[in-house]
């Protein structure tokens, strides 16, 4: 996984791709534990033809202390990807 951050202080703005997905969003994470608090990305692919196609979008939320995801709009086939992707992108915020 491809991960760029910018604006980087209690969290930031995150860019990342991982086999053919383009992620795009933002992030919190709480700076005395590094745990992820807060993500909202959106997910793109490029398309047999060539264009780019929205995927979907995932956001989270806190459930004690542990982060779920919402996945919206996101087409059965890209479900399993998109899933994945979001435990890597995570692992990769926490590092």
């Amino acid at each position: 996984m491809n991960v760029e951050i910018s604006n980087r202080y209690a969290g930031g703005d995150v860019a990342a791709t991982h086999e053919g997905y383009q992620i795009g969003g933002n992030f919190k994470y709480d700076p005395n534990t590094g745990k992820v608090r807060k993500l909202d990305v959106s997910f793109s692919a490029v398309s047999e033809q060539g264009h780019t196609v929205q995927v979907g979008n995932v956001s989270s939320y806190i459930v004690g202390d542990e982060i779920r995801f919402n996945f919206s709009d996101i087409a059965a086939q890209h479900a399993v990807g998109v899933a994945t992707a979001v435990g890597l992108l995570v692992s990769e915020l926490e590092a």
